[in-house]
């Protein structure tokens, strides 16, 4: 869990540039998202007719759409959804 942390300070220490770093950090952020939580992308997917085609789905709808929450919390809801 701290190959993030890891990369940013490389990334930092050898001064990339912000549109590279920003880049690697979605790569980092989907590889992260398929290793430890593959049930909510599939949760996100909805039916797909197989597993790359679902995985594929929950990424694009979670990089693309962003995340919506209905807790019944206002103040939780704004602070945790993001673009809708």
């Amino acid at each position: 869990m701290l190959l993030p942390v890891v990369v940013l300070l490389i990334m930092a220490n050898k001064k990339f540039p912000p549109k590279t770093n920003n880049s690697y950090w979605h790569v980092i952020g989907v590889l992260i998202a398929l290793i430890f939580q593959r049930p909510a992308i599939m949760n996100v997917a909805g039916d797909a007719p197989n597993l790359f085609l679902a995985l594929f789905k929950g990424i694009w709808y979670t990089l693309f759409d962003g995340f919506v929450l209905s807790s019944g919390n206002e103040t939780l809801d704004d602070l945790m959804t993001r673009g809708a």
